[in-house]
């Protein structure tokens, strides 16, 4: 028995796999990529739900630039502020019906210069997001 094998069979005792890890096409390297490349700094989570997406940026990715989570839901909208609790630079908006934030504008202002390769774009701006019920 090759020492793979055993170490998968052990390590499946404890609920755990090992396998072969491929960054091209893991989706997790993927966003990592897509992270660096484009040097995003914020990231709008719309219908964030109980921000499974959030909490993968934070642990999995290691991400530390800015996330705006958007629910419309209570009781999800509820677990959401639980898991950005502590986290200055996690802002969590509740979009539904009964919500201060519902029908009211929302200006988002960016200016960063994204690199591809050896030409770069420097992007400035801002949108009017319009959150309705």
């Amino acid at each position: 028995m090759d020492i793979l094998r055993f170490a998968q069979l052990w390590a499946r005792r404890f609920g755990f796999d090992i396998f072969h890890y491929n960054s091209g096409e893991h989706p997790v390297a993927r966003r990592q990529r897509l992270i660096e490349n484009y040097c995003i700094d914020t990231v709008l989570d719309v219908g964030a739900n109980a921000d499974q997406f959030g909490l993968e940026l934070r642990r999995q990715l290691e991400y530390r630039g800015h996330i705006v989570s958007f629910e419309p839901l209570r009781a999800a909208y509820a677990e959401l502020r639980q898991a950005a609790r502590g986290d200055a630079s996690w802002k969590v908006l509740c979009t539904g019906r009964y919500a201060k934030h519902a029908n009211h504008p929302c200006r988002v202002q960016f200016g960063k210069q994204l690199n591809f390769g050896d030409d770069a774009i420097a992007c400035r701006g801002s949108a009017q997001l319009a959150l309705r019920r």
